[in-house]
Order: structure tokens, then sequence, then C-alpha cells
């Protein structure tokens, strides 16, 4: 509203300067025309009657006198010699310099009696001599009352616009700052913990789309508070089913002195197993914050990926042999990549024993590379239990599990899928649920 007041007052007053100078230099105009084709006519015909102006000044104001106007004939002192009213007038006016010098002038002036007039004066020039100044006086008190008039009219529409423009807004504004109240409230309640909390999304235009990201965002911190907290209950699985066989063997191994070796040895495998599944936790939670606090870094040089992916299988071989599940490695590409061999074999790991773990028994695992014009494709493909179409787009989210009856955090596929991608590559998934699952990793070559 203050700048459209600020519009209408600027536009008004350059329409009253507008309106002022029209009338007035119309006055003006029209005087200085009549005076030049008076002048030019007496000159013509009648120049010699200027050698004595005071006897001829009867014939000078009957020629150059104009309907509506009072003509005073001034000599060159400034004394008016005679009037067009027939009244003597006991003035003397200022005259310029430059009035004197033969220009013609336009003054606004008051009379002795306060009235507003206007005031043109044309020399009467003999011999290129000014001899005797013609003044025009026209009042202006009709002309400022038509003035007064138009602007008092334009006033009022400025202040039925400004009125108009006024109720306009506060309606504007009002379907304005009531969403923003109305989603600036709900993002409070979001604030404290209240994620249940929806908004209207029926607003238009940005608002609308304002209220659906709020009310995404509100679910997905649902989804991702759930998640955590499955995660912390299997976590808190995870480390208390080793933590519980370690100290049992302990307790066993302390107190019973009867103990065989190779109940010893057995002792001592089961709390090497189990301190080793700590130790990978463990690491996996420390991947976890590296990768949350951006300080994964890579330490990439010239590697083997088919040798990586004989070790991976080599290394996972006793573990797919306890679930009954069969390795096999085909199409290897003997070829040099420059990647983090460590980083690129955890990668492999964890999609190894991803496949072993929900692989049926007596079913096979394969792991094959390709090689296309820009990158290398090393796929791992089990016949297990699948993924269906609504877990497929979460696999890769952090603490996310596709069976959470399964041991595990639910945070080494997202690690693996943040190391290639700090690669320059991706992963890919393809499942159908109940046909097994093939993960897709692509490297880049340059």
């Amino acid at each position: 509203m203050s700048v459209i007041l600020l519009v209408l007052v600027l536009t008004e007053g350059i329409f009253f300067v507008v309106i002022h100078r029209y009338y007035y230099n119309g006055i003006t105009d029209t005087l200085l025309s009549h005076v030049e084709t008076s002048s030019a006519f007496f000159t013509k015909y009648e120049g010699e009657q200027l050698r004595d102006i005071p006897e001829k000044s009867h014939e000078i104001i009957k020629s150059f006198a104009y309907p509506g106007t009072e003509l005073e004939l001034v000599n060159r002192k400034g004394e008016v010699l005679i009037s067009s009213t027939g009244f003597d007038v006991d003035e003397t006016i200022d005259l310029k310099s430059s009035i004197l010098k033969g220009d013609t002038a336009s003054e606004v002036e008051k009379t002795s009696t306060g009235e507003k007039i206007l005031a043109v004066y044309s020399p009467l020039k003999y011999n290129e001599q000014t001899i005797a100044v013609l003044r025009y006086k026209s009042t202006l008190e009709e002309v400022d009352r038509a003035i007064r008039q138009i602007m008092t009219f334009v006033t009022f529409i400025g202040l039925g616009v400004a009125v108009l423009v006024f109720l306009i807004s506060l309606r504007l504004s009002h379907s304005i700052v009531r969403p923003i109240k109305e989603i600036t409230s709900a993002s409070s309640r979001m604030a404290q913990g209240h994620f249940s909390t929806r908004m209207n999304e029926g607003y238009k235009h940005e608002l609308g789309e304002l209220s659906r990201t709020l009310n995404y965002m509100a679910d997905e911190i649902k989804k991702t508070d759930k998640m955590k907290s499955d995660f912390i209950s299997s976590i808190s699985h995870e480390i208390r089913t080793p933590l519980t066989g370690i100290k049992g063997w302990i307790e066993t191994m302390k107190a019973d002195d009867s103990l065989t070796r190779q109940e010893l040895d057995q002792g001592f495998q089961i709390i090497s197993s189990e301190t080793d599944r700590l130790i990978v936790l463990l690491e996996e939670l420390l991947d976890f914050s590296h990768f949350q606090s951006n300080r994964m870094k890579l330490h990439r040089s010239p590697t083997r990926l088919d040798r990586l992916i004989e070790h991976t299988i080599i290394q996972s071989s006793s573990k797919a042999e306890k679930a009954g599940v069969t390795l096999q490695v085909t199409h290897l590409i003997d070829k040099d990549i420059l990647i983090d061999g460590n980083r690129m074999k955890q990668v492999l790991v964890n999609l190894v024993d991803n496949a072993i773990k929900y692989s049926s028994v007596h079913s096979t695992i394969t792991v094959r590379m390709k090689e296309h014009s820009d990158s290398i494709e090393i796929e791992v493909k089990d016949d297990g239990m699948g993924i269906s179409k609504e877990q497929l787009p979460l696999i890769k989210n952090t603490f996310y599990q596709v069976n959470v009856e399964q041991s595990g955090s639910g945070i080494g596929l997202s690690i693996a899928n943040e190391i290639i991608e700090l690669h320059g590559g991706r992963i890919e998934i393809e499942s159908v649920e109940g046909s097994g699952t093939s993960v897709f990793i692509f490297l880049p070559l340059k």
C-alpha cells in the first residue's frame, strides 16, 4: 500500500503540474499569438502612428485589444499611458531589461486588490527600437477554480483507487498469510516431534507445494525413526548374542576344570568367531559414522578387480558352505582399474554375504564381470528369496532390512552404495520376489 500510495501521489502531482502548465501556457500562447498577428498587421499598415505614442494611444489600444483581457499601454519608464478599461491607472511598472530590448515575457502577478493575474508583455518597436510595451492582464481566478475542480475530481478517483486496491490487497494478503500461519503452526508442531501432524495440501501454487514437501518430510522422518528403532533393536541383538556367547564360554572355562582339550578349543573358536563378529559390527558402525560426516576417503591405486573377486569368494566360501550355497565365478576380466582396493573388497564381501544370507539351501550365487566402453560391470546374482517391488526402492536406505529377523545392522548396503558413488560409479538392483536378486556395480574406466 505504501508503494501504491506513493505512485498515486506522484501521478497526481505530475498531473497537477501538467494541467497547471496546460492552462497557463494556453492563455499565454493565445495572447502572444494575438500580439504577433496584431503587431505584424499594425506595423505593415499603420506603423507610422508609432511615431507619436501618446497621441495615437487610443488607436493602438483599439487595434491590439483582445476580448476577455485588459490591455495597458506602458512607456519605457513603466508608466501606464492608457488602459482598455478607460480608467486612469496610477501605477508604475518595473519593466525588465529583456523586455525593453525587445523580448516578450509573461508573469503571474497579484494586483493591489490581491487578485491573481497573468501579465503578458509585448514590446512595440519602431526602427528596431522598443518605444512602448503592451501589457495584457488576464485574471486567473476562473482558471485556478477549474484546475481545483479537476484536481478534486482526480483526487477522489485516486482515493477510490487506493481504497479498492487496499481491499483487494487485504483479501490477497489474508489469503497468503492465513495459510502461512497454518503452515508455520504445523511446522512448529513437527519441530516438537509430532510428525503425525499433516498440512492442508489443497493450497494453490507454491504454498501447496510447500505443504506437500513438509508432509513428505514428516513421512520420511517417521520412516527413518522406525528404521532407526529397528536398527537399535537389531544391533542390540547382534551385540548381545556374541557377548552372551563369549561371556558364557569364559564362565564355563573358568568354573569347570574338567573340560577336555577339544572342548577348550571349541570354546576358544567360538570366542574368536564371536569377537570377529563384533569387530565387523563395529567397523560397519565406524564406516557409517564416516559416511554421515562426509569423512570417508578413498586411497586409489591400480588394482586387479578379478583378483579382488577371487579373494572375496575364497573368504566367503566357508560361510557359503555352512549355508549350503554354491559360489561360482564366471567371465573374469584381467584388467587394472584405479580404485581403492580395500574399500572395493568391503563392497564385494557385503554383497556376497547378503546373497548367502538370503539364498536358499542348494542354490547358486554367481559373480561375473563385463567390460563396456566406459565402465566395468560386476554382477552378484543369487537364486534366493528376492525382494518385493515395495521394498526394492528402499533397499539402499540406511538401517533398512528386507527381513528384520535376519542378522545384520542394515547399514552395509548403504555404505557399499556410498563407496561406489565415491568411485564415480553406481549400484543397480534387480529382483523378482521368490526368484532371486541381481546386484550390478558399474565402475568408470577413467
